[in-house]
């Protein structure tokens, strides 16, 4: 099957906002869905707890940040996985 290499450049504009109500909404519908993924996934990814530990600091919600930075923090220590944020 013949093929082609494509080199392009894709902008993503999906987190950039011109209110702070609007990246808390964009936070709050995210994070119900990764505290869901937390809930029913038995050993869900350490990337999950990077991004809950990016969303609560995009919100100012530091102490909550901090929580899921350690989390994963110790995840990816038991796990011996690379995973870096």
């Amino acid at each position: 099957m013949p093929s082609k290499n494509l080199y392009d450049v894709a902008l993503h504009y999906g987190y950039v906002y011109t209110t702070f109500e609007e990246t808390q909404a964009k936070f709050r519908r995210n994070s119900e869905l990764m505290l869901k993924t937390l809930e029913t996934e038995e050993d869900p990814h350490p990337k999950i707890y990077s991004q809950l530990f990016d969303g609560y600091g995009s919100v100012y919600e530091f102490e909550s940040a901090m929580k899921y930075l350690e989390i994963g923090i110790e995840k990816c220590r038991l796990k011996n996985d690379s995973y870096a944020a």
